[in-house]
């Protein structure tokens, strides 16, 4: 897989606006900007959201879900002006849809995977072979078919001989957020999730982590779309989203940034 610099590309997103806001009327009313973006982000996104319209006077609309369904949605006419994915395959769609603006791909974040249960949990689960356990009973995760998170965790149960064993117990939920808010309310005895997701969810505690080794690296790759009808604000947006500032609170929300 191509590795996507990410400096080169915010400086490009960065002349992508100067260019286009060169050209608008400065008394202009600027139009909203709608974001279709990864279900995991939102906690961080939604502030960055709010403080990015506070100094530039453009408000951003985000649509959370699954990001497989986001760039389905985008495949079949959904507007939008800027997709952030939580993995490279909803992207890649997009694009060989021919969906993205010309050189505004990057990737912006990265993220683990990990294993969470309720707080107040009777299942004991410390090495992921307690999984196969009898008290363990159902065990709540992303639908692979529609978010990158369960793409993920089957690669990861699969590395570790856990599939086929465990397949019978899986509650499949439409996005990573459903699985964890499975785990909160004690409806599982068990969630994989990603580790953004359990250093910020209240009534979870987290059992362990993946390793790295287990799964393909968890990408969160953004880019602007061809067809928006706000490209300028939507680059600039992206640039935001890439300064040191709006990384900071990424990683306070569990992320990891290049």
């Amino acid at each position: 897989m191509r590795r996507r610099q990410f400096v080169p590309h915010i400086l490009l997103a960065i002349a992508m606006a100067l260019a286009v806001a060169a050209t608008a009327c400065a008394d202009e009313e600027r139009p909203p900007i709608t974001v279709f973006a990864a279900a995991s982000l939102a906690d961080a996104l939604q502030p960055l959201g709010d403080a990015f319209t506070a100094e530039h006077g453009v408000e951003v609309r985000f649509s959370f879900g699954g990001s497989t369904t986001l760039a389905q949605q985008l495949v079949r006419g959904a507007p939008a002006d800027l997709f952030i994915s939580a993995g490279a395959l909803p992207m890649d769609h997009a694009e060989s849809a021919r969906l993205l603006a010309s050189g505004s791909r990057v990737d912006l974040l990265g993220n683990a995977l990990a294993l969470v249960g309720p707080v107040d949990g009777a299942a004991i689960i410390v090495t992921p072979e307690d999984l196969r356990d009898d008290d363990v009973r159902r065990i709540a995760m992303a639908d692979p078919a529609l978010a990158p998170a369960g793409v993920y965790a089957q690669e990861a149960l699969e590395t570790l001989g856990l599939w086929d064993s465990i397949q019978p117990r899986l509650i499949y939920g439409p996005d990573v957020r459903t699985a964890l808010q499975y785990a909160a309310t004690g409806d599982v005895d068990a969630a994989i999730v990603y580790a953004s997701d359990a250093s910020n969810a209240d009534g979870i505690r987290e059992l362990w982590r993946f390793s790295a080794a287990s799964h393909q690296p968890v990408t969160y790759p953004a880019a602007v779309l061809a067809e928006s009808g706000n490209r300028g604000d939507a680059a600039t947006f992206l640039a935001f989203l890439g300064i040191e500032e709006s990384l900071a609170v990424f990683r306070d929300h569990g992320f990891t940034t290049p």
